[in-house]
């Protein structure tokens, strides 16, 4: 028995109805954060190239490209864990969010040994990015259409 193929209308809702309620607002909230994090992080480097030279201007983009390649693991790894372990949303935020939180810290620590580099550039670089970062995900998730579905309960009949 073949299944006759779908037209792509079907199949993009059959797709949406297989993922979490969370998955499009992860969605519009990481391309709102890159968004504003890109332009922070270019911005924040040529404002150090003009300032102290090119290897402060090298640095701050090397400091902003973490911060976004952070927080855009963490924003992939809520996306996993809202469409394969429902249930431990809270869980798995708290454990991206220190995963996050160590990759940052590490970061910090190694690039202020580095002498070849500024790593005062590429700490304020990281810091403006990262802040830019988390204002485009509160607008995303702000701005992000999240549906919500009231289904009534079995005790919804008595009305007491």
């Amino acid at each position: 028995m073949t299944v006759p193929p779908a037209d792509d209308q079907s199949a993009q809702v059959a797709s949406a109805k297989s993922r979490a309620p969370g998955h499009a607002v992860v969605t519009v909230m990481n391309r709102r954060a890159l968004m504003w994090a890109f332009p922070v992080a270019l911005l924040g480097a040529g404002a150090a190239w003009v300032v102290q030279g090119s290897g402060a201007g090298a640095a701050a983009l090397m400091g902003g490209l973490i911060a976004i390649g952070a927080f855009t693991a963490g924003i992939w790894g809520i996306s996993l864990v809202l469409n394969h372990l429902p249930g431990v949303e809270i869980a798995g935020a708290l454990a991206v969010y220190l995963i996050q939180l160590l990759v940052l810290v590490s970061a910090v620590v190694l690039i202020q040994d580095q002498t070849s580099l500024d790593s005062r550039a590429a700490a304020l670089g990281l810091f403006a990015t990262a802040m830019a970062h988390q204002i485009g995900l509160i607008t995303g998730y702000l701005g992000a259409r999240m549906l919500i579905v009231d289904t009534p309960m079995p005790d919804d009949s008595v009305q007491g």
